[in-house]
C-alpha cells in the first residue's frame, strides 16, 4: 500500500509545481493568522459571546465597544440588531449613560421598526425621556407606541401607568386622562388605581369639581384600606376649595382610617375655625 504522506506530497508538487516547504509553511502560517482574526473579528459567529463575556467580566465599556463593531459590521441582521439591544441595555443598567442607551434603542428600530422586541424597546426609549426634561410628550407618544405594538402583553397595564404619567407631566390632562379611562376600562383589576391618579390629577390641578367624584367613586367601591384613606381624605379636600366646609368637616369627625390622627385633628380644628368666622355657614 503507497504511503500516504508520500501520496500527498507528490500530488502537491503535481499541482503546484515549483512549490517549496518553506512556501506551504508560510501559507499555512498566513491562512492560520487569517482564520484566528476572522475568529476574534465582530464579524466571527463567536462575537456576541465575546462581547457577553467581557461584560460577564465585570468590563462593560468593553462590552459595549464589542457590541458597538458587531452592530456596525458583523453580516449577521440578526446579529447587528440584537447587539444594538445588548448595548442599550448594558449603557442603562451597568454604565447610566441614558441618552447613549436611548440612542442604541432608536437606532436599532430604525434599522428594522417591526422588530419582535419593538414593545419593550419603546417601552424603555419612552422610560428613558421621562427623565430628560421637557421630553414627556415623547415619552408619551413612545409608551403608548408600546402599548399598540403589543396589546396583549401582560405589561401593558404599567405601560399605560407610564403614559398617562407621562401626558399628564407634559400638561396634557386630558390626554392622560384619557390614558387612565383606558386602564380603567381594559383592566378593572386596576380601576381604582385609575380613578385615585385622575382625582390626584385634577385636584393638583386645582379643579376639585373634577376631582371630588372620582375620589367619592372610590370612597364607595374600594375594600383597600389605603385606598379608602386616601379617597376620603381627597373628599373632604376637594369639599374644602369648593367651600363646602361642613361636608368636609363631616368627612374628617367620622374618621379617616389610614391618615394619621393629628393630622385629621388639625384639619378639622382648622375647618371648625372657619365655620365660626362665617358664622356657621359653609
Amino acid at each position: 500500500m503507497p504511503n500516504r504522506t508520500g501520496v500527498a506530497k507528490a500530488l502537491a508538487k503535481a499541482v503546484f509545481p515549483g512549490m517549496t516547504r518553506t512556501r506551504w509553511r508560510a501559507i499555512a502560517g498566513v491562512s492560520l493568522a487569517l482564520l484566528l482574526g476572522l475568529w476574534v473579528s465582530p464579524m466571527s459567529p463567536a462575537a456576541m459571546s465575546r462581547a457577553d463575556a467581557a461584560l460577564g467580566q465585570g468590563n462593560p465599556e468593553v462590552a459595549v465597544q464589542r457590541y458597538e463593531w458587531i452592530a456596525a459590521v458583523n453580516p449577521a441582521r440578526a446579529d447587528r440588531e440584537e447587539a444594538l439591544y445588548r448595548a442599550g441595555m448594558v449603557l442603562v443598567t451597568d454604565l447610566r449613560r441614558p441618552v447613549e442607551a436611548r440612542s442604541k434603542f432608536s437606532e436599532m428600530l430604525r434599522r428594522n421598526p417591526n422588530h419582535p422586541r419593538r414593545a419593550e424597546v419603546l417601552e424603555q426609549i419612552g422610560s428613558l425621556l421621562m427623565a430628560e426634561p421637557g421630553r414627556a410628550a415623547d415619552a408619551a407618544d413612545a409608551l403608548e407606541g408600546s402599548v399598540e405594538a403589543a396589546p396583549q402583553d401582560v405589561r401593558v397595564p404599567g405601560r399605560l401607568m407610564l403614559a398617562a404619567t407621562a401626558r399628564a407631566e407634559s400638561g396634557d390632562r386630558e390626554a392622560a386622562d384619557r390614558v387612565w379611562q383606558r386602564l380603567q376600562r381594559e383592566y378593572p383589576e386596576q380601576a381604582q388605581r385609575a380613578l385615585l391618579a385622575r382625582a390626584d390629577m385634577w385636584l393638583a390641578a386645582d379643579l376639585p369639581e373634577r376631582a371630588v367624584s372620582l375620589y367619592e367613586r372610590v370612597a364607595k367601591e374600594s375594600q383597600d384600606p389605603s385606598e379608602l384613606a386616601v379617597a376620603r381624605l381627597g373628599v373632604a379636600t376637594c369639599l374644602e376649595r369648593l367651600g363646602d366646609l361642613e361636608g368636609a368637616l363631616a368627612e374628617f369627625d367620622g374618621g379617616l382610617d389610614g391618615v394619621p390622627e393629628g393630622v385629621v385633628e388639625r384639619r378639622a380644628e382648622g375647618l371648625r375655625a372657619r365655620i365660626l368666622s362665617n358664622g356657621g355657614s359653609k
